[in-house]
């Protein structure tokens, strides 16, 4: 594959690298993710980053000023929550059966404007994901397989396994995303310093998760293309093998080179979340208008 064309590079197993191929990726601006053989994410290579000390200076302002923290709090937890409810209405029309769960989303929707402290996000926040996760169980199709409940650290069942690896590679395209930003990955604007040397990328991901990870997670499952056979208990929880792991991969990349039209414009998903990271930036280092990515066609 032309080095040209690469963005970043995803190491699953053992491997060996030498300081040649960590120059050429500092040249070509390439980051390496590391994860356990099970998908547990557990570091980086990032290259070089010259990020201007004015820009460090912008987003530590910003975040002193409550009024646009808030406002950009709300907006992302608006993106958030839309598009668990486009999920959301895509199964209960496909299933043609009533989830009360859209209420809640709703409501969480009234409630937002009202939404002013860092714990009324938050809660507002817990809320919202409560009810949207009740959404699954209607969702899926296939015998054996329920969500019951959100469980990481370690996912106790097939459900959680794939949410946890397909949010880990998520995370790891924004944190490249915003390594080539105006942003500082540390500086986080809604899930606080809780998040061990990062954290912004959190906060973006809650905007993309229902739509990149969630509804994959549960195609994958309703078109029978990962069985049962695809994971393996372990001592530490439920895990993908590393068959399973290729297969999520392989849909992953697909999903994430597909198309959507925004404006007239085509946008490949990958490029949708380079696109938010540059209109946060630009907030926060010009203060122009952010308004957080919403599908509204499937």
């Amino acid at each position: 594959m032309p080095i040209g064309q690469m963005e970043a590079i995803y190491i699953f197993s053992g491997t060996d690298i030498n300081q040649h191929v960590l120059i050429l990726l500092d040249e070509y601006d390439i980051a390496i993710f590391f994860f356990t053989y099970n998908g547990r994410f557990i570091g980086r290579y990032m290259p070089n980053q010259t990020l201007a000390g004015q820009h460090i200076i912008n987003h530590v302002h910003f975040i002193d000023d409550s009024k646009a923290v808030v406002k950009l709090r709300k907006s992302l937890l608006l993106g958030a929550i839309k598009n668990m409810m486009f999920v959301a209405k895509y199964y209960q029309k496909k299933r043609q059966i009533l989830f009360p769960f859209i209420e809640e989303l709703e409501k969480a929707l009234r409630e937002l404007p009202n939404a002013r402290s860092g714990n009324s996000f938050l809660t507002l926040e817990a809320r919202a994901k409560q009810a949207y996760y009740g959404v699954f169980d209607l969702a899926l199709l296939e015998p054996g397989f329920s969500f019951i409940q959100r469980s990481t650290r370690p996912p106790l069942n097939e459900i959680n396994a794939m949410l946890s690896f397909g949010y880990a590679l998520l995370y790891s395209r924004l944190e490249g995303s915003i390594h080539r930003s105006r942003l500082c990955l540390e500086l986080p604007f809604q899930h606080g310093y809780s998040k061990k040397g990062s954290g912004l990328q959190h906060d973006i991901a809650d905007v993309f998760k229902p739509i990149m990870v969630d509804r994959l997670v549960l195609k994958l499952i309703n078109k029978k293309n990962i069985r049962k056979e695809h994971f393996e208990a372990r001592q530490t929880g439920i895990f993908l093998t590393k068959e399973g792991m290729t297969i999520f991969i392989t849909e992953f990349e697909e999903s994430m080179g597909t198309t959507i039209d925004i404006k007239g414009k085509k946008y490949t998903y990958q490029q949708v979340l380079s696109r938010e990271v540059h209109q946060i930036s630009n907030l926060v280092n010009e203060g122009k208008k952010y308004k957080p990515f919403i599908l509204t066609k499937w």
